[in-house]
């Protein structure tokens, strides 16, 4: 926990290395999720000095980043699992349930996030035309242009709303995935009187690590 090494206590017990492993990788999902849910309150106001389309386009692709990286830390998990439990038909079942939930949420947010790091920056003609269009208006002089600004106005309110409205229907989505899948692995980590039940495999899966 950060102390310094004259504070460094007893050999921690497997079952304690266990718990604490958990609990960091729960941890990391949880934030996931909570900045999934942060993005929603910074699109619902425009900030000043911050060109609104820009701004809009910033908060999406983080939202990307942030869904990108949710999986990758769900998917390590499950290897984790089949790492520490053995390999019995229960199991098996459970964890190929949990990547199939996985896939089908999320592979087409990695196929998007991936272009986005290793081909291109994410783009969408929507914010790409309203970029260029707010161009037009911050750099017009002409009065009679107000009709322009009036106009773009009105269509980044919309493009923020449907994404908002979009945002929030995923995370919900979100929301049961990760109910189901966490329900599975639940029963791979307690016995029925709630006690963890610590692998077999745990420390021989921890030195390969």
């Amino acid at each position: 926990m950060g102390q310094t090494d004259e504070l460094v206590g007893a050999a921690v017990e497997p079952s304690d290395e266990f718990v604490i492993e958990l609990s960091l990788r729960f941890a990391e999902i949880l934030r996931c999720t909570q900045v999934l849910e942060d993005v929603i309150v910074y699109l619902k106001r425009f900030p000043p000095l911050i060109p609104r389309s820009r701004y809009l386009t910033y908060h999406v692709r983080s939202y990307l980043q942030e869904m990108y990286i949710l999986r990758a830390r769900l998917t390590a998990l499950v290897d984790k699992y089949e790492h520490w439990k053995q390999p019995n038909s229960d199991v098996r079942t459970t964890l190929a349930g949990c990547r199939e939930i996985i896939a089908k949420a999320f592979d087409r947010i990695k196929s998007t996030r991936g272009a986005d790091v290793h081909e291109r920056q994410f783009s969408d003609p929507e914010l790409e035309r309203l970029e260029g269009w707010e161009a037009l208006v911050e750099t017009s002089t002409d009065p009679s242009h107000e009709w322009m600004k009036e106009a773009y106005n009105r269509q980044i309110k919309t493009a923020r709303e449907n994404w908002i409205t979009q945002i929030e229907t995923n995370n919900t989505t979100t929301a049961r995935c990760l109910d189901v899948i966490f329900d599975g692995l639940f029963e791979l980590t307690f016995s029925d009187d709630g006690a963890v039940i610590v692998p077999e495999l745990y420390r021989r899966a921890g030195r390969r690590a």
